[in-house]
């Protein structure tokens, strides 16, 4: 099931956020009828749909991580005012080839 979530959050008929919390959901499920009804609501093609291809995280004063099985959409818009933003890469999804990332970080940085 949690290839089916990446997949459609690749072409854009999820967000990031239902993402993951949709993958929580099924790795968390109980019953197999559970992990079933977190596609239900979901085009069985993208066919029609606009495919989103700019992913953006947005924060202030926090921390935000993307790790194990997020995917990476083509581009990546990151704000950041005095936090932290973690992107692991080493077991996320590239929706298509290699992704661009604008940064836009206010506050101390490192890099």
């Amino acid at each position: 099931m949690v290839d089916a979530l990446n997949s459609a959050a690749g072409d854009g008929r999820l967000t990031m956020e239902e993402l993951d919390e949709r993958v929580s959901a099924d790795l968390s499920a109980r019953t197999l009828a559970e992990p079933a009804e977190l596609t239900v609501d979901l085009p069985a093609v993208p066919g029609g749909v606009e495919v989103k291809d700019v992913g953006r995280i947005e924060q202030q004063g926090g921390s935000v991580r993307r790790g194990e099985g997020w995917v990476v959409l083509r581009r990546l818009e990151i704000e950041s005012s005095w936090g932290d933003v973690t992107l692991d890469f080493t077991q996320a999804v590239i929706a298509d080839g290699v992704p661009r990332t604008d940064l836009d970080i206010q506050g101390r940085a490192a890099l």
